[in-house]
């Protein structure tokens, strides 16, 4: 597949190229300002939902891994009473809330689709050198693998980071991105590439063909030469304000 110039209009001070900063800066220059250039001054205030993500993303992390290492199914309630009792605080005072929600978001996923796929790895971490000076850097939540081909997954709490896209390959430039960081580490290039949201119980599967991957490829190299000659980092509206952590001290989002 051609690699187009990808990369060569990264901002110098980038050595190891995340998507999460990438789609952060798409999303919102102003949050990607603070966040990622004066993460140093600013105190972040993860939202509740925010929390409620991560405690997901963690537990069903847990749940394929210990899928992969002992071969069998796995009782991801009972896991997740064991984690909630650990790390109930989270949520504050609001526990009684959240472990409803919890618990009608895991009867979802015991439904779903992606539960009947082989897990060939989960939160996979990789590293792949693109130049001398530059790594692709990212973390898959799962790999799996249905009817022979390889899949990739991402897990979202649900659909508000991605409702304001509205081209595909601008939807799916993560996932993108996780494809070319991954190549034929398992074996052949990953078939589909698709996303779980959490909350509705939804799947948006897709299979990988080159003008996807092409119109991804030139998309990164937008978002890489937009960053580079970025002088003020103007604040966007967008349907992740809300959850946002720093929607508090935001000029646009208080107006």
């Amino acid at each position: 597949m051609k690699q187009n110039n990808l990369f060569k209009l990264s901002p110098k001070n980038i050595e190891e190229l995340n998507i999460s900063k990438l789609l952060v800066f798409r999303r919102c220059p102003f949050e990607y300002k603070l966040r990622y250039l004066e993460k140093g001054s600013l105190k972040w205030e993860p939202k509740l939902d925010m929390n409620l993500g991560n405690f997901l993303h963690e537990l069903v992390g847990l749940y394929f891994k210990n899928k992969i290492v002992h071969n069998e199914k796995q009782d991801i309630g009972r896991l997740f009473e064991s984690k909630w009792e650990k790390e109930k605080i989270r949520f504050k005072e609001h526990q009684e809330d959240y472990h409803a929600k919890c618990k009608y978001i895991i009867d979802l996923f015991k439904r779903s689709p992606i539960v009947r796929t082989h897990p060939l790895a989960s939160e996979y971490k990789f590293r792949k050198l693109i130049r001398e000076d530059m790594y692709l850097t990212g973390r898959i939540d799962l790999v799996s693998k249905t009817d022979n081909n390889i899949q990739i997954w991402e897990f979202k709490l649900d659909e508000a980071e991605l409702g304001f896209i509205d081209q595909e390959h601008k939807k799916f430039l993560q996932l993108i991105f996780y494809y070319y960081g991954i190549a034929n580490a398992f074996g052949e290039l990953p078939h589909n590439i698709g996303y779980y949201f959490f909350s509705s119980g939804k799947t948006v599967l897709l299979e990988v063909y080159p003008d996807i991957l092409e119109r991804g490829l030139q998309e990164i190299e937008n978002i890489l030469s937009e960053m580079k000659n970025t002088k003020e980092y103007i604040p966007k509206i967008n349907n992740y304000c809300p959850s946002c952590g720093i929607n508090k001290i935001c000029p646009a989002y208080n107006k």
